[in-house]
């Protein structure tokens, strides 16, 4: 603590403000101005709590003793603190009630409220996109208690949007909620301002902004004249096709648009409709085509026809259709250049449409000049050899080196890694080596960051503890507390930052840059550890090891690092029993093996369980295989697909990529599939470097056609339509011969699922596109005979029935050459025989089910895109508290038994708990209710899930959120028996909102899921079959009912589904029912597949 901060404590204390309550802080003296004076000074700046490390614990610590924060930000604020000082002390509602805070800080005045506002509503200060910020009650108080202008911020409309919903009777993210509302009437007195400039400002209309227009001319608290001039000004400027769908939607649903008012304001809204986004053309083009001038239709009709949606295009073309006046002249030649193209299209029900509208019209079809598909001999290149890697090169040590690869670590994104990471450490111990000081001025623009290289750097620069270092459990730790032991490439940054300089060079530098390392350099740099009396650090030695090129070890090798007795220290300071040299020697004779792909039961391939060498077991174990991401190429550089290769999603992801095209030798079947398949959904700030990456791996020889294999990537691998962009531009660029059989490959995996696979329709018009250049390529001799067998592409041919990907090959095979000598169509291989005990043990799935008696309801929200299904009820005992539950996490639900919670009126959080004494589920707002905190829970008893418990888990699979690898998770871990879902999922088949299609991949994915979720699909057949007409879900249950056939049967006939369930309750009654849709005939196929018929 400062003098000047010990002396505002005093003035504090002094003045009566430490024991007095908050709600007199108006009433409170603030002294003499030169107390004032004296108490500012010391509470400008500088930090009230600090964070603390003990041990393994990291906590906030006050450096202003006993006093209330939020009483000494009030103090603050009464003696004079500049409004950037008032917003950083001032915490939120929960310190400071909102209403008593703004009193405060509207004693300084307009101008001060204006300073303040400008800092409190900012993005970063907001637990969500349109939830309210930390200041929100505040600064909007303040605007309107002061009578100012309206801030021209959109943070700051977001957070007003939010009280004017609430006022205005609709829901809003309120954070917390126990902040509470602003009076309506206050909100009423400023609406139409905030409006106006909310529109100017351009404020996002997909939170609550959107909402209040129309709410607000329902009041009576805006015209609904002004606010249709509102929205379309705003629908105008809209930048985010977002803001658009919402504001048309205003338009045409929530201020309910006559035909007469769209046609007036017809020229106004043809910006909007420019964009061709599917939600706008269908709320405000039919009818302007339909009714409008024949000028105003025809320039609304070509502007729409762009539209990408079939059901947008569809809507306008019928619209077209319904129109009484045709269109003549320019007008028409206007319009049948936007149909031309739909015309002459791939989809039948489009182009019949078109041309009814041409023909009705009497135009002719515009001939448009015929592109030649240039098959361009860039398409299909021969294959580069495979490159020699460069040896790694650092530039002229200087601490203006230093300083500039300081600065481009620093401008990367968090957890970019190559070999700049490696360049940059070694010039930092040889700079430090030479004068530490020189070092430290040469970093000293780092700030604390995560980037990768820079992070511990930044921290030696402040002199800060290196947050990289290991944190290890201390005597007197929390029992749950557990060792954090960072993995090979952090912990290496960190020691060699913890001791900069001290050695005369990084053992774990690399001798390429594609970072493996020569024997003969690490000897040599023992022998230099040796001479100059160095010791080794433990993580730096224990990455060398790992990039080690152990195929150039050889005898002389072993011999010379058995005679290096270098001592290797760890973080702490302490020696391992073993020597640098010795334990470099155990390692080249017993390394960590690559670990071969294995197929599990599901037919996902995972890496082979792998044990660490006894060579390493005296290191710390920054290498714990059982554990998810371990092993990656920067580590582990001689390894092909045993290395985690991530999945390019991160920011920094393109550097690894681009590391990854540095490898001396050709890429293995998964890494080239992953480097491949990254391009269908990069980071934004990756995919330019990520792209870089697969065209250098192809200059260098690295990528070799037929080597990647998608199928290796299981659940991560690429949708169809992104795997055919990513062909055709890779083929733009050469790369013809290596994504061609990706292509027919992805179709084979289309043919073996349940439904063809999404986008494979746009795969085969791919292969088409390259047919030519693969027809060149054969020709030439660039290409093998085989390259135009596309075997699975034949069998789609082969397939009956009209879709666009059945049309699509049968259009293409017919361009292709008879199959050579060898080839093949895959004909259906006969089911093998099922082993039910291997995956279907006998008593597995069973289990009791704890029916808690809640009856259950639902509603759906949408927040942003995302739909939301939570489920609502209440227990038994209190009917009249109601709660909403929705598993966004499983943790609570899997490891500790609770169901998170929130009551409906309040929104307060509460953890439910089954208690097997009382039999039923108990409330409490402490998740940690033995010791009642609000941290994890310590009980050592998880208690069991009830029905209601499972149900929620279930419908979590119908929302949006990413809860389906948490389900197979608890479903892997028995959490729940096949009994508590029958009984769960017999509860929420009857909600409007649940869709059992959408808690099907579960049994598709994980074939050990099945003795456990079963039920899901033999109580969807039961509910359907109650209903007169089949619900729309039931074609994807009997699917993949279908694919499990075969076991269902199987379990059926041994008696591990009991014999009621067995005889599938309603099948029979589905299959006999008229008609031919597909949903009756797959009932009957079931029927027969089960041996029910």
């Amino acid at each position: 603590m400062t003098d000047a901060l010990a002396r505002s404590l005093e003035l504090f204390r002094d003045l009566g403000w430490a024991d007095a309550r908050q709600a007199v802080a108006l009433e409170l003296p603030v002294g003499t101005e030169a107390q004032r004076r004296e108490a500012r000074v010391g509470l400008q700046r500088g930090d009230w709590d600090v964070w603390v490390t003990e041990g393994n614990t990291l906590t906030r610590e006050s450096v202003v003793g006993d006093a209330d924060h939020g009483m000494l930000a009030l103090f603050a604020i009464r003696v004079g603190a500049d409004a950037r000082r008032a917003e950083a002390v001032l915490g939120g509602p929960g310190s400071v009630p909102d209403q008593l805070a703004t009193e405060v800080l509207a004693t300084r005045g307009p101008d001060f409220a204006v300073a303040f506002t400008s800092r409190a509503c900012r993005s970063n200060r907001r637990p969500w996109e349109h939830a309210t910020s930390v200041h929100a009650g505040r600064a909007v108080r303040l605007m309107h208690l002061h009578g100012l202008p309206v801030p021209e911020s959109v943070e700051y409309l977001k957070d007003w949007a939010v009280y004017a919903a609430i006022a205005l009777g609709l829901e809003a993210e309120l954070y917390p909620a126990a902040r509470g509302p602003i009076d309506a009437e206050v909100i009423r007195s400023r609406f139409i301002d905030h409006l106006r400039a909310g529109v100017a400002v351009g404020a996002p209309a997909t939170g609550p902004f959107g909402a209040v227009v129309a709410a607000g001319v329902e009041q009576g608290w805006v015209d609904r004249d002004e606010a249709v001039s509102l929205v379309l000004s705003a629908l105008d400027a809209a930048q985010r096709p977002g803001d658009r769908k919402v504001w048309a939607g205003v338009l045409t649903d929530s201020l309910a648009l006559t035909g007469a008012e769209l046609l007036a304001q017809a020229d106004a809204l043809l910006g909007a409709l420019s964009h061709a986004e599917a939600p706008v053309i269908t709320a405000l083009a039919p009818t302007i085509i339909e009714f409008g001038d024949e000028y105003q239709a025809a320039d609304v009709l070509s502007l729409s026809l762009a539209a990408k949606s079939k059901a947008a295009r569809r809507s306008v073309l019928d619209a077209a259709l319904r129109r009484s006046m045709p269109l003549t002249g320019e007008a028409a030649e206007t319009a049948v250049i936007a149909l031309s193209p739909i015309e002459s299209g791939r989809d039948g029900t489009l182009a019949k449409a078109a041309r009814a509208l041409r023909e009705r019209w009497g135009v002719a079809t515009e001939t448009l000049p015929e592109t030649e598909t240039e098959t361009a001999s860039t398409a299909w290149q021969p294959v580069p050899e495979v490159w020699t890697v460069p040896r790694f090169q650092l530039p002229d040590v200087s601490p203006s080196a230093l300083a500039e690869a300081a600065g481009v670590l620093y401008s990367r994104p968090d957890g970019a890694e190559d070999l700049e990471v490696d360049r940059f450490l070694e010039l930092a111990n040889a700079v430090a080596r030479a004068d530490a000081e020189a070092a430290r001025a040469a970093l000293r623009g780092l700030r604390p960051n995560w980037r990768a290289g820079a992070s511990a750097a930044a921290d030696w620069v402040a002199r800060t503890r290196i947050r990289l270092l290991d944190r290890l459990v201390q005597p007197g730790d929390d029992d749950w507390r557990s060792d954090v032991v960072f993995g090979p490439m952090p912990a290496r940054e960190a020691v060699v930052v913890q001791r900069l300089g001290e050695v005369p060079a990084l053992l774990s530098t690399p001798s390429w840059d594609d970072l493996r390392i020569a024997p003969d350099d690490l000897v040599e740099r023992l022998q230099e550890y040796r001479d100059t009396g160095a010791t080794a650090s433990e993580a730096d030695l224990f990455l060398a090891l790992l990039r080690l090129d152990l195929t150039l070890v050889e005898q002389r090798h072993l011999d010379a690092l058995a005679a290096l007795d270098v001592p290797i220290v760890l973080q702490s300071g302490e020696r391992i029993t073993v020597a640098a040299g010795p334990a470099a020697r155990a390692y080249a004779l017993d390394p960590l093996l690559e670990p071969s792909f294995v197929q599990d039961e599901d037919g996902d391939w995972r890496r082979a369980v792998t044990a660490l060498p006894a060579s390493l077991a005296q290191f710390p174990r920054r290498i714990d295989t059982t554990r998810y991401g371990w092993g990656t190429p920067l580590e582990l550089p001689i390894w092909g697909d045993g290395a985690y290769s991530g999945d390019g999603l991160e920011a920094g992801s393109g550097f690894e990529w681009r590391q990854l095209a540095r490898r001396n030798a050709p890429l293995t079947p998964r890494l080239a599939a992953r480097l491949l398949c990254g391009l269908c959904s990069p980071h934004p700030k990756a995919a330019t470097d990520m792209f870089e990456a697969v065209l250098e791996a192809w200059d260098r020889g690295l990528l070799r056609p037929g080597v990647a294999d998608l199928g290796l990537l299981g659940r991560s691998g690429p949708g169809g339509v992104q795997l055919a962009r990513v062909a055709l531009e890779l083929s733009e660029a050469g790369l013809g011969s290596v994504v061609w059989p990706l292509l027919d490959g992805f179709v084979g995996e289309s043919l073996d699922a349940v439904r063809m696979t999404a986008g494979t329709a746009e795969v085969v018009e791919a292969i088409g596109t390259l047919l030519p250049a693969a027809k060149d390529a054969v020709s030439s001799g660039i290409g093998d005979p085989t390259t135009l067998d596309l075997p699975h592409t034949r069998a789609l041919a082969a397939r009956p029935g009209s879709s666009r990907a059945v049309a699509a090959a049968k259009a293409l095979v017919g361009e292709l050459p008879e199959l050579s000598a060898h080839a093949e169509i895959d004909a259906a291989a006969p089911e093998p025989a099922v082993d039910l005990d291997a995956v279907w043990p006998a008593g597995d799935g069973e289990g009791p089910a704890i029916d808690d008696g809640v009856h259950l309801a639902s509603s759906w929200h949408m927040r942003g895109s995302k739909r939301f299904v939570p489920i609502e009820f209440s227990l038994p005992e209190a009917p009249e508290v109601r709660y909403r539950a929705l598993m966004a996490w499983s943790y609570a639900l899997d490891r500790e038994g609770q169901l998170d919670a929130d009551t409906i009126a309040g929104d307060e959080r509460r953890w439910l708990q089954w208690d097997g004494a009382l039999g039923r589920i108990i409330p409490s707002e402490f998740r940690d209710r033995g010791a009642a905190k609000n941290g994890p829970s310590s009980s050592d008893s998880v208690p069991p899930l009830t029905t209601l418990m499972v149900a929620v888990v279930l419908a979590s699979l119908c929302s949006d959120v990413e809860s389906r690898y948490s389900v197979d998770a608890m479903v892997a871990g028995r959490r729940f028996s096949a009994d508590s879902v029958r009984l769960a999922a017999s509860r929420l088949l009857p909600l409007p909102d649940i869709s059992p299609a959408r808690m099907m991949g579960s049994i598709e994915r994980e074939l050990r899921a099945l003795p456990v979720l079963w039920p899901l699909l033999t109580e969807s057949v039961r509910f359907a079959a109650s209903q007169s007409k089949p619900p729309s879900w039931l074609n994807r249950v009997l699917d993949v009912s279908l694919l499990r056939a075969p076991l269902l049967r199987a379990a059926a006939t041994a008696g591990r589904i009991p014999a009621e369930d067995a005889s599938w309750p309603g099948l029979a009654e589905l299959a006999a029912r008229p008609g031919s849709s597909a949903v009756l005939t797959k009932a009957r196929k079931l029927v027969i597949e089960l041996g029910l018929g």
